[in-house]
């Protein structure tokens, strides 16, 4: 994700330069579990969802397999969208989430657009990016 700050820091093209390509090398991810619904349910497994330097967002399965795959792209400072999902889902809109980087941490807010609740498929599209965000465990580099 290129243009991460800290919040708070100014930091010059020659700093910003280093971070990306620090984080192109090692990415960004989190694990969180995820409840399977439904007669037979069992218990909630590990998930992993991940983001790579090369635009790439994807999840795991608890057996490390991958599960999902799509795509990211910085469109400003600290925001990015989700291009595939939003076509998966057949919204013509974008899906923006601003995020900020504190160490190796990272925390999202996805961006509702306020009429979404009107058009099915924004609702469907947000939904995946709110579960995909939620607040939960943190994001991590590495």
């Amino acid at each position: 994700m290129t243009g991460i700050q800290n919040p708070g820091v100014r930091k010059g093209p020659d700093k910003e330069a280093n971070d990306r390509e620090r984080q192109a090398e090692s990415g960004l991810h989190h694990r969180r579990k995820i409840a399977r619904c439904g007669n037979g349910a069992t218990a909630p497994v590990a998930h992993t969802d991940f983001f790579t330097a090369d635009g790439q967002f994807g999840s795991r399965d608890e057996n490390a397999q991958q599960v999902d795959e799509g795509d990211y792209r910085p469109v400003a400072p600290d925001v990015v969208t989700f291009p595939s999902a939003a076509r998966d889902f057949g919204d013509s809109g974008t899906i923006n989430v601003q995020y900020v980087v504190a160490g190796n941490e990272a925390m999202f807010n996805v961006q509702v657009p306020r009429d979404c609740i009107k058009d099915p498929k924004c609702t469907d599209a947000f939904g995946w990016a709110l579960s995909a965000f939620f607040a939960g465990p943190s994001w991590v580099r590495g």
